[in-house]
């Protein structure tokens, strides 16, 4: 199969039957031009019928018959989930689903771009390709989820949803889910907040969307006052419905995540789509950042990867997730004055502006400043050392006490570590650890908190207990203890 986007006129190729009944009857020869749409954009089919060549054609089957089909449906252009040709009795594909995308940013630069797909893989390639020796055996798709053109004799079009009647050649587009809009967005908030997941195209969409707002933000994002601050979730759905029962529901209050949102707790897909689909939907009121488990090495041992599988059969939205992960901020500024992290310092790293310098989509690597802001620790022994986990550093109260000095700031507010009162003040107040996951994986035993800051800067501690006990998912893999 052969797709291209064009700025064209509408083109279409008619026969005197059928194009599935007898593809033979179907050439070039029979294009015609139709006047230019209003529509920017076309999408041209070209469609390669593994059937012997017209009388006309050398007999060798290296010049397939085509039917050609120009479809202005505007969404289109952003997703084709099926191209159908469909005879008179039976409604049926000649590709997979998803056989073709295209980025909106090539299609507005005019490109063109050709998928074909062999045996089910999709390969991408500039300009025409040569059609596959034969195509693998059609589909069949429902008639709900078709939508159809259908073209006469002489050239004149109507859209239905009929069986074609003699001389009719009709192509059919699954139509693309609509684009993400406020509309859909708040459909989806009340359906993640009943706690149930979301459709994988759904979620493939949500986190387009979702790159676009967070490509905009600083490694330093800054955070106007008043702002509810939060730490660790770990995939507690229930739990993070209480806290925003408890802090106020979004946008009517400002929240700023410092990450941790997948593993060890039985909901990471629900939590971390709920927490993405409020960004998108309310970009200005809600701010979440990377932590250490925004990771695909972290997530394929600790949870987030099995529980993909379990929930959508494969791991695609592991990975539209982790790809997603790599645009999450790393750190915030709030009022110029609270420095918020997941982790902590990095002896890498003296001012707030070298860590703005960073490219942080990425991977979280190894070690280095990056890798600091993720998994370091504050100490009650001064300068650093070496970390107990692995990764990171161990930072002390002259440590904290000098980098708040060089940037002027007043506080440090970060997450990462278990505290049982659900927070923890540390180096004479210059730095706090919240901590979001109350009876942390089902078995702690500990508070959960969550800092209100108000428009004078002022800090408030709201205290809370775990949600009731919604019911568990079968896991058959316990995951590793690792520094709870």
């Amino acid at each position: 199969m052969h797709v291209a986007i064009r700025r064209a006129g509408v083109v279409v190729a008619t026969g005197p039957t059928s194009p599935v009944m007898n593809p033979s009857c179907v050439s070039a020869t029979h294009s015609r031009r139709w006047p230019t749409h209003r529509h920017k954009f076309f999408v041209v089919l070209d469609v390669p019928f593994p059937f012997p060549p017209p009388s006309d054609s050398p007999a060798d089957n290296t010049h397939p018959t085509a039917f050609r089909h120009v479809h202005t449906h505007g969404e289109v252009l952003f997703f084709m989930n099926a191209v159908a040709c469909v005879g008179r009795d039976n409604r049926r594909t000649a590709t997979g689903a998803n056989a073709a995308r295209n980025r909106s940013a090539k299609l507005a630069k005019g490109r063109e771009t050709a998928i074909s797909e062999y045996g089910g893989h999709a390969r991408l390639h500039r300009g025409f390709l040569s059609p596959p020796p034969s195509l693998s055996s059609p589909l069949d798709i429902p008639r709900r989820l078709s939508r159809g053109f259908f073209f006469s004799r002489e050239g004149r079009g109507r859209e239905g949803d009929s069986d074609l009647s003699g001389g009719e050649a009709k192509m059919s587009v699954n139509p693309m889910p609509a684009s993400v809009t406020h509309g859909n967005l708040d459909e989806q908030i009340a359906q993640l907040m009943q706690c149930k997941p979301l459709s994988e195209q759904e979620v493939r969409l949500l986190c387009e969307k979702a790159k676009e707002v967070l490509m905009e933000e600083s490694n330093v994002q800054p955070v106007k006052s008043p702002v509810t601050i939060c730490g660790d979730i770990h995939g507690q759905f229930h739990d993070l419905a209480e806290l925003f029962r408890i802090g106020g529901k979004c946008p009517d209050t400002n929240y700023l995540f410092m990450g941790d949102y997948v593993d060890r707790g039985y909901y990471s897909v629900e939590t971390v789509t709920l927490l993405v689909a409020l960004k998108v939907r309310y970009p200005q009121r809600i701010t979440i950042l990377r932590g250490n488990h925004e990771s695909r090495q972290i997530t394929q041992v600790y949870g987030f990867y099995d529980e993909c599988l379990r929930k959508y059969g494969n791991a695609n939205v592991w990975k539209t997730f982790t790809d997603l992960f790599d645009y999450f901020p790393l750190t915030a500024l709030v009022e110029s004055e609270i420095f918020c992290l997941h982790g902590g310092l990095s002896p890498s790293i003296e001012t707030l502006d070298s860590i703005r310098s960073f490219d942080r989509v990425q991977e979280v690597p190894h070690e280095g400043p990056m890798c600091d802001l993720l998994w370091s620790d504050p100490d009650d022994r001064c300068g650093w050392g070496i970390s107990p986990r692995g990764a990171g550093y161990t930072f002390g109260q002259d440590i904290s006490e000098q980098f708040n000095h060089t940037n002027n700031l007043k506080l440090i507010a970060r997450a990462h570590q278990l505290v049982m009162e659900g927070y923890n003040w540390g180096h004479e107040q210059k730095v706090v650890t919240i901590f979001s996951a109350p009876n942390y994986c089902y078995r702690c035993g500990n508070m959960a908190s969550i800092m209100e800051v108000d428009e004078c800067k002022g800090q408030t501690f709201i205290q809370f207990e775990p949600a009731p006990r919604r019911g568990e998912p079968d896991v058959t893999r316990r995951t590793p203890d690792y520094f709870l």
